[in-house]
């Protein structure tokens, strides 16, 4: 997993990234093969919100610091 340092906090977060080439799929009467929708949302749902609980906890930790916007440049 490649990493980022987050601003001047010293923290190194994930890359965010989701390959959605490949996708679940389902074979249609006719043959076809087509993208399962509810099975493909979830699997983007999930993702992101566990990416998103990451970034909570980076949050989290520089409140703590008493850290802000202003200071990541």
């Amino acid at each position: 997993m490649n990493y980022r340092e987050f601003g001047k906090t010293g923290e190194k977060i994930s890359a965010i990234g989701f390959g959605c080439m490949r996708l679940p799929e389902y074979e249609s009467s006719d043959g076809k093969k087509h993208v399962d929708l509810e099975k493909s949302d979830l699997m983007i749902k999930t993702a992101f919100e566990k990416e998103m609980q990451k970034h909570r906890l980076i949050l989290t930790k520089m409140q703590k610091k008493d850290l802000t916007p202003r200071k990541f440049k």
